[in-house]
């Protein structure tokens, strides 16, 4: 087991139609078929490997465990054959339902021909919504997608279908899995009317905001209106308002701010938000703090939008690679990975940020209601609860941290957070040792994110 450490500051009710729900008994799409009529309709696709069922975008699939009452009715043309309609420069979203009625599927894909009518929207112009697109990071990404046996999978598909376009256009979707053959859709598209302002976006019940799935605003290089770009000097980098220095060994050693109170105004003289440099370290068995060598310092890119830096600390017995980047907005995305080069016994690893006191009246996060800073605060990790955030600061200046590592997934929130919690990061809550204190030192507002001790750090390159 190789555990690593990133450090990032910064039930569906079949029931009579009579006892249905009222969505239910006006939307047919939730009304379950029933299993007579279920079997009736399956009996001549005995041997086909799944089912598609073609499906206008206003009838959205809601049913995931069977397949609503009025499919039973289609037939064999209508699982094959879709016929919409859509205006020029529309985004045009429909759907394809695909029922694994035989057996589990795995794998599922799907592929699709050029539209072709008066003119050619080529495939790249068509998408699978369900199967890949563009993350938020503005990076292309592709989804693998199951149907269990008995269960209904929508396949959301968009089009862009350009301003000039006019008649009808045909395409073929042909849809397959890992362990099962093809089934084709053919789709008849006939643009008329209008031509549409916005793609449609304007239009909720179009669905055309489905494209914003895949959309790329605000990853471009460039940055948001009103900020500017990060301006390095040497070790210091300015963004708006802010310096950021950073130390020989890739941590921050000084962060300044040069707004004034009411935070309308710039001055010039900087307000210190930091005592002294962020500290990363290393406590051995007996007591003992590892002192670390700082390696040669590099930026390695520097954008309209970010700075990007690394250098590897490095001891006797550790090396410690420490990557960071600061954006323009403020944001700094820190990952430290600690390789040990022999067996060690640990007593604790731990982040330490000294806060100015001036800088450091508030706090919210990490069980604590926003407010006064209390002179000491503990807190331990414990995912019952969605905490791994804390800010502190002033009016015009602060810092705010929060702790992930390599399975970091948003957790849900309110209601929903028990089916997506948030998890313990295995470097920081160290299965429960791991915590963040805040306490006074003299001026000093120390917070310390502590993780606690490991038995043994094994060789050559077990990471944290």
């Amino acid at each position: 087991m190789k555990p690593r450490i990133f450090m990032i500051a910064c039930v569906v009710l079949i029931c009579p139609i009579a006892a249905l729900g009222s969505d239910q008994a006006e939307n047919p799409m939730s009304v379950p078929a029933s299993r007579e009529s279920l079997e009736r309709f399956l009996k001549p696709y005995a041997d086909r490997e799944f089912l598609t069922f073609p499906e206008k975008r206003e009838n959205a699939i809601r049913l995931f465990d069977a397949i609503p009452e009025i499919w039973t009715t289609r037939s064999v043309d209508e699982l094959n054959h879709l016929k919409v309609a859509a205006q020029p420069g529309e985004y045009f979203v429909f759907q394809i339902g695909v029922f694994a009625h035989r057996k589990a599927l795995t794998g599922v894909r799907a592929a699709w021909t050029d539209l072709r009518g008066a003119s050619v929207i080529q495939t790249t112009g068509m998408t699978c919504l369900n199967l890949g697109g563009i993350n938020y990071l503005g990076k292309p990404f592709q989804k693998r997608v199951d149907v269990s046996l008995s269960h209904v999978q929508p396949l959301w598909f968009g089009i862009t279908v350009p301003k000039n376009a006019k008649g009808t256009y045909r395409t073929t979707v042909t849809i397959a899995a890992a362990d099962a053959g093809p089934s084709k859709v053919d789709v008849e598209l006939t643009v008329q009317g209008k031509q549409v302002k916005n793609s449609g976006f304007d239009r909720g019940k179009s669905l055309s905001r489905l494209a914003w799935l895949n959309t790329t605003v605000g990853s471009a290089d460039k940055p948001t209106k009103g900020f500017t770009s990060p301006k390095r000097r040497t070790r210091a980098i300015d963004i708006l308002g802010r310096t950021v220095e950073i130390g020989k060994d890739g941590l921050p050693s000084r962060m300044s701010t040069f707004f004034e109170p009411s935070n309308q105004f710039i001055v010039r003289t900087a307000q210190q938000l930091m005592s002294q440099p962020l500290r990363f370290v290393i406590v051995l068995e007996d007591g003992t703090q590892l002192q670390m060598k700082p390696g040669t310092l590099r930026f390695t890119k520097e954008t309209p939008v970010a700075t990007e830096w690394t250098v590897t600390n490095t001891s006797p017995d550790v090396d410690v690679m420490c990557s960071g980047r600061l954006e323009f907005d403020g944001f700094i995305d820190y990952h430290l990975a600690l390789n040990s080069k022999k067996a060690l016994k640990l007593n604790d690893i731990r982040l330490e940020l000294p806060l100015t006191k001036d800088k450091a009246k508030y706090m919210m996060g990490l069980n604590h209601e926003g407010g006064l800073r209390p002179s000491e605060w503990h807190w331990q990790w414990d995912t019952t609860k969605n905490q791994d955030m804390l800010w502190i600061g002033d009016v015009n200046g602060g810092m705010r941290i929060k702790w992930k590592a390599e399975n970091y997934i948003r957790p849900l929130i309110n209601i929903y957070y028990s089916y997506g919690p948030l998890r313990m990061p295995p470097s920081w809550g160290n299965g429960g040792k791991g915590g963040v204190n805040v306490s006074e030192v003299g001026n000093t507002v120390l917070v310390s994110a502590f993780s606690g001790g490991r038995a043994e750090v094994q060789t050559p390159e077990e990471k944290f």
